[in-house]
């Protein structure tokens, strides 16, 4: 009996051990007709809100923007993730170029991306682009600095 136990409690911790090495590392994947924008945090400061507006060549195209459900800030080296798919896009396809611009916000006052450009992080350094876009594509960039130094958008390869 006592080895009956022993192999299910193998089995049991076997299983999950599969289930987490599956889940660990897994970052979003985009579709086929889709790319995401996949935004890392590298700052100590409270960031509460970000949101980006994205331009197809050189055509405004709109924007978006990202908080956690429940409020809570962003923590360091965490994500967020933009999807953006044909439907976003004045002639419903995906660009061949596009450019992006992020914005930070330190609170959740101001939920709309103008008041977010009046107000914090809406800066050069914080724009990327043109680039070229490939359906399918991830894209990772990390945002690091502060709101009283500035903020830096690099690219991740």
């Amino acid at each position: 009996m006592r080895k009956v136990r022993s192999i299910a409690l193998l089995l049991l911790i076997l299983s999950f051990s599969v289930m987490l090495s599956c889940c660990a590392g897994r970052g979003p994947s985009a579709g086929p007709d889709e790319i995401i924008l996949s935004v890392g945090f590298e700052t100590e400061d409270d960031v509460y809100q970000v949101a980006v507006e994205y331009w197809a060549g050189d055509t405004f195209c709109g924007g978006t923007a990202s908080s956690h459900a429940d409020g809570s800030r962003y923590g360091r080296n965490e994500t967020a993730s933009f999807i953006f798919d044909p439907s976003m896009f004045p002639d419903g396809r995906l660009p061949e170029k596009m450019s992006v611009s992020f914005m930070l916000a330190d609170s959740l006052e101001h939920m709309d991306i103008e008041s977010l450009a009046g107000r914090v992080g809406f800066c050069d350094p914080c724009d990327y682009g043109p680039f070229d876009v490939l359906p399918g594509t991830v894209y990772r960039f990390v945002l690091s600095g502060s709101f009283s130094e500035g903020f830096r958008l690099s690219a991740e390869d």
